[in-house]
């Protein structure tokens, strides 16, 4: 008899909802003999496996809260899918007794609210709704090891199991490397190497990092893609810096082949839990240079990226990346080898099929 799975979020579509793109390449690829996905979800196309959906035609979340609510109890599900997002407690302290609680948590748990300097009153919020639910979770599901780490200090009775994100690897490998497209599309030079930077432009991801390394490398093409953001605002300093091409919005097929065009992705970002754009970089066979004590220093080996160690100074730190960016440049030889090293530890890493695979043997623990 099917496992019966109840997920307290909607199922978005969107590339940047990133739990989202977990269980929907997850749960299209497990048989519906073995379990049902019970979710709310936007429309998509395609098989949808295991997922079924729950009918709401409205975009309010406080109707899709009421109408999953009924739809928990009618179903009575052997495990229960949470996030963690404050919305979904009402599900925690009123479910069917029998239903297993399972946190899928998509990034690291700083133990004091005082540890995380990127502060507001959103993760504040949001950090104790996580707590409540990781000291009542039956089992916690994360994206890496650095993740799980976090949880330590908190000494909890839970079961904690790791499975990384994963990557589409027919729509992001090195064959699609065409800079001539980029060059009629954004106006870059096809003769110059390209850096990339693709994600929120927060704090925590360091955009501003990105910038200023452009101005210690002119010759080289800076490809910013995000959208601009109060926490950063950096439309006056990338105005004045004339080798940053920002791109404010770029489709999925556009993002993979402005990797698999890319000389380097940096990656400058803090607290990450996986970083699930260094593991699209990686699989386009572009090698990545990011922070240390982050998700992403767990996913590159020595052979297909570079790791600098964050420092106190920023001044120091740039110094860092700027050293390691040049004597990567100097050794075009090794560059190529870390490339194809990249692309190999993604398709071993990060294929959805094996991760399936390893979703299937948790979910069938957990009951």
């Amino acid at each position: 008899m099917a496992i019966k799975i109840f997920s307290t979020s909607h199922l978005s579509i969107l590339p940047s909802q990133a739990v989202s793109l977990i269980r929907l390449n997850i749960f299209k690829r497990l048989k519906p003999e073995f379990c049902e996905y019970w979710t709310t979800a936007d429309d998509f196309n395609g098989d949808p496996g295991s997922i079924r959906i729950i009918e709401t035609r409205t975009k309010s979340r406080l109707l899709r809260f009421s109408v999953r609510f009924f739809w928990l109890w009618k179903i009575k599900p052997e495990i229960i899918l949470f996030t963690g997002e404050p919305m979904e407690i009402l599900f925690l302290l009123f479910h069917p007794r029998k239903s297993k609680l399972v946190l899928h948590l998509n990034g690291p748990v700083p133990y004091h609210l005082k540890d995380y300097p990127y502060r507001n009153s959103s993760f504040d919020l949001l950090w104790r709704s996580v707590v409540f639910f990781i000291k009542r979770a039956d089992c916690i599901l994360t994206i890496s090891q650095y993740a799980a780490d976090s949880l330590k200090p908190f000494k909890l009775s839970a079961k904690i199991d790791v499975i990384y994100n994963g990557v589409d690897l027919k729509q992001f490998y090195p064959g699609k490397r065409d800079k001539l497209y980029f060059k009629k599309k954004f106006g870059l030079d096809d003769s110059k190497r390209i850096f990339s930077f693709i994600g929120a432009l927060i704090l925590r991801k360091r955009p501003q990092v990105f910038v200023e390394l452009a101005k210690r490398f002119p010759e080289i093409q800076f490809v910013l893609v995000g959208r601009n953001n109060p926490e950063t605002d950096l439309s006056t300093e990338i105005s004045q810096t004339k080798n940053v091409f920002w791109v404010k919005e770029m489709s999925r097929d556009d993002v993979a082949i402005l990797l698999a065009s890319c000389d380097l992705f940096i990656f400058p970002s803090l607290f990450e839990g996986f970083g699930m754009v260094v593991a699209e970089a990686m699989a386009s066979g572009c090698p990545v240079i990011a922070s240390s004590g982050s998700g992403p220093e767990e996913l590159l080996t020595n052979e297909c990226g570079i790791i600098v160690q964050t420092k106190d100074s920023r001044e120091q730190e740039l110094k860092m990346f700027e050293s390691l960016i040049k004597k990567s440049l100097a050794d075009p030889e090794k560059l190529k080898k870390m490339s194809l090293a990249a692309r190999k530890q993604a398709v071993a890493k990060f294929g959805w099929d094996d991760l399936a695979v390893k979703w299937r043997q948790r979910l069938e623990k957990y009951v």
